[in-house]
């Protein structure tokens, strides 16, 4: 595919996921996808791994929304920066055991992702997102 096919591929896997959540979005991605995030821990693997833990995400993080401010592509690579929204609605507990009763407050925060295609399918993500904005926002720090 080319770089503007791949771009406009992750423009329809966004839109579906702000419309339809983590199982519209896995209609866009192999079923062996990697997904990286910044938590530190081993990728998800597959799209079932991806499927549960967003589907948990948006238990905790309802209203949940993504919008693309730039994006960009090179060979089978595409980048996206943007802004996440969503409503804190369900305990949320951290890594170090601290759990984060919810206020239902609305978060913005910024969002990248760098995303590998190959055959028309995502095959990797790659999630970073402002963690300090977010927890701030969560009234943690």
């Amino acid at each position: 595919m080319t770089v503007a096919e791949n771009i406009e591929l992750v423009k329809q896997a966004t839109e579906a996921y702000n419309n339809g959540g983590a199982r519209a979005f896995a209609d866009y991605m192999d079923d062996s996808v990697l997904d990286y995030m910044p938590n530190g821990r081993e990728p998800l693997k597959g799209k079932d791994a991806f499927i549960e833990d967003n589907m948990a995400f948006a238990k905790i993080f309802t209203d949940l929304k993504a919008e693309i401010t730039n994006i960009f592509g090179q060979d089978d690579w595409v980048c996206i920066q943007g802004i996440m929204t969503a409503r804190h609605s369900g305990p949320f507990m951290l890594y170090n055991g601290k759990e984060i009763h919810p206020k239902g407050k609305s978060i913005r925060i910024p969002i990248s992702n760098v995303i590998k295609l190959k055959d028309g399918k995502i095959v990797e993500i790659h999630e970073y997102f402002d963690q300090m904005t977010f927890m701030t926002q969560l009234d943690t720090t």
